[in-house]
């Protein structure tokens, strides 16, 4: 559905950006405004499937980086 981006191939890249939202997550729940926890909540959800669950990154290999046309 949504093509990688290259910035977030490498691993690091991807777990600070999910442990900020994770973060901001914690922080909204003790805030108790219902909007941003619902939002910061879908955006923790869709960077943990695009992600680790998705498969979309961390293939790796030889041909990474390479085109198959």
């Amino acid at each position: 559905m949504f093509k990688p981006h290259p910035w977030f191939e490498p691993l690091y890249r991807r777990v600070l950006t999910t442990a900020f939202c994770v973060s901001w997550l914690i922080f909204e729940l003790f805030q108790g405004d219902s909007f941003w926890l619902i939002l910061v909540a879908a955006a923790t959800g869709f960077a943990l499937w695009d992600f680790f669950l998705s498969g979309n990154y961390g293939k790796g290999g030889a041909d990474a980086g390479s085109d198959a046309s």
